[in-house]
């Protein structure tokens, strides 16, 4: 229903409510996270929202902060990466897995829930506990078409499709700033795609855009902060040991919810 994706916060908060400081506060965290490691936007501000909005009046209050931070991150991704057929077939078969999500798979699929959430647990705690799985070059354009092909699928009927997109980039050795300007761009293409979508189906609220427009100001606030940290501190690694243990966070959420 179209109800689902309207956004009230005038009528959740009163104007000098504390509740507006803690909403300022978590988008800001995830704009913290998202300039360190390219990704964590929704994954961190969406469970903080949560503790005072409904998830939905959350999702929505990050609809253009989520666009436009990976408009800003993806114009630094590098001409090597760019020059990658494996990109461009990953972004198609993305694309198109979207559109088939969307219409086969219904909007509260519990199954693709769970096996999402048990791909990201198993993979972020191999991660963390040290293995590190590095695809060689021939593999990259079937690997990548297969990725873009399951993330487009999930997401066109659930949103879920960064973690896909996640797993396959953080096996190619990237550097951190090849990895956040590369995820960033197929984020990017992911949720314009979503967006549409949920536009084709009348199911988005334009009269939250000054909502959403608004929390564009904290979220950037983070991800400027995190971009001059990224560039003075050593974090090498540190950038994918951060995205793993938000991956691993993100699966037990996924399970837990499912």
């Amino acid at each position: 229903t179209t109800e689902i994706y309207t956004l009230s916060l005038h009528d959740a908060l009163p104007i000098c409510d504390t509740g507006w400081v803690w909403i300022v506060a978590a988008l800001f965290t995830g704009g913290l996270v998202k300039g360190l490691s390219g990704v964590g936007l929704p994954m961190i501000s969406v469970p903080l929202l949560a503790l005072i909005l409904p998830v939905n009046e959350a999702v929505t209050l990050l609809s253009l902060p989520i666009l436009f931070a990976n408009l800003l991150q993806s114009t630094s991704i590098s001409r090597e990466i760019i020059g990658q057929r494996w990109l461009y077939c990953l972004v198609i078969a993305l694309l198109a897995g979207m559109v088939c999500g969307s219409l086969i798979l219904s909007n509260q699929s519990k199954g693709i829930t769970i096996l999402t959430g048990l791909m990201i647990i198993v993979f972020s705690t191999l991660s963390l506990a040290g293995f590190h799985f590095t695809l060689n070059q021939k593999l990259r354009l079937p690997i990548g078409i297969l990725t873009g092909v399951f993330a487009g699928f999930t997401g066109g009927s659930n949103a879920m499709y960064g973690w896909p997109l996640v797993m396959f980039l953080s096996s190619l050795s990237l550097t951190p700033a090849q990895f956040v300007g590369t995820v960033s761009l197929l984020y990017l293409l992911a949720h314009s795609g979503f967006m549409a979508l949920l536009l084709l189906r009348g199911m988005l609220d334009l009269d939250s855009t000054g909502f959403s427009l608004l929390a564009c100001i904290p979220v950037f606030a983070g991800i400027e902060l995190g971009r001059r940290m990224m560039k003075r501190l050593p974090l090498d690694r540190g950038v994918y040991r951060l995205v793993s243990v938000l991956m691993l966070a993100g699966g037990i959420s996924l399970l837990l919810k499912a």
